[in-house]
Order: structure tokens, then sequence, then C-alpha cells
């Protein structure tokens, strides 16, 4: 609500910070970003109902979009760019498909790739940084499952495809089962 002193505070001082927040702007890298950061800001500004103008959820989301690896074993993965490194997780990937869910829409690369991080027993796994998708149980982690979920969740009614719906509904029925 933007009638209320304490939230308009709030987006104000958010708005100021941002750029620090999303980027390497402090380490000397303005044009690196980091994914997790980027999703949980489009996510804020996705549901703030306009009450924050002066960012624009487009121009972050379309950012959150550039972080997604385009080739390679990872393909459809939303890292982290820029010399600092890379500490993307199943964290970063499941709160990026639903920013891009509520916004512009999901790259169905990222979805393949969330569906290649389900362990064998139906749990996802947090930790990437083995290439590849999962295949030891013991990688499956509470927290990442709960949120590759609720990914998992914002996809499923026809937003990933016909050729991927199907898949992205088993995989929500394991990881609950």
């Amino acid at each position: 609500r933007s009638d209320v002193p304490e939230v308009d505070e709030a987006w104000r001082r958010f708005s100021s910070q941002v750029q620090r927040y999303t980027s390497g702007v402090d380490w000397g890298e303005p044009d690196s970003y980091f994914a997790g950061p980027l999703a949980k800001t489009v996510l804020a500004l996705s549901t703030s109902a306009g009450a924050q103008p002066s960012l624009d959820v487009d121009v972050y989301a379309a950012r959150l979009e550039g972080s997604m690896q385009s080739s390679g074993v990872d393909t459809g993965r939303f890292s982290d760019s820029g010399q600092i490194g890379d500490t993307s997780n199943g964290y970063t990937q499941a709160l990026s498909v639903v920013a891009l869910a509520r916004t512009r829409g999901v790259p169905l690369p990222a979805i393949s790739f969330v569906l290649e991080q389900q362990c064998p027993a139906g749990g996802f796994r947090i930790d990437y940084s083995a290439s590849g998708g999962c295949t030891d149980d013991a990688a499956a982690d509470f927290d990442a499952t709960a949120v590759t979920i609720q990914a998992l969740e914002a996809v499923s009614g026809g937003a990933a495809g016909p050729d991927l719906t199907a898949d992205v509904v088993q995989a929500r029925a394991r990881a609950i089962a």
C-alpha cells in the first residue's frame, strides 16, 4: 500500500540501494549481476502494485533473464556474473523461475534445467557447484525442494509449453510425495 508512510520509506530505501544489491557496482563491476538478488527484486516489484514507480520491473526482469546460461551443460541456469564468483544455487533458480513467471515468462531452458535438478527420490538439490543434474539423493535439500515446488506450480499451467508441461506436473508430484 502506497498510502502507508512506512511502506513508502521502505521503498525509498530499497530503490536507493537496489543497484548495490543486484550488481557488482561496489566491486567496480557495475555490469555484473547477481541472479538471486535480481530474482528477489523482480518478485518485490511485481507484487508491489505500483508502490514504487521509480523502479521498472521490466529492467530487472531483463537483467535476470540475461543472467541465464545459454549454452553448455548448465544451459538454463540463472548465474551470477563477474569476477566476484557465482553463488547461485537451487533457491536462486526457483526464485528466478517464479519471478519471471510473474513478469516476462520463463524461458524453456530454465524450466528444463530445474527439472534436471530433481534427485532420484524426488527432492531437489540446492548446491550447484557440480555441473549437471542431480544423481544422488544425498544432494536433495528440503528448502530447495520447497521453493522449487512453488516454481513448478508457477509454470504448471501451460507456461512450460506442450513439450514440458507433463514433465513439470510429474516432477511436482514426485517432489510432494
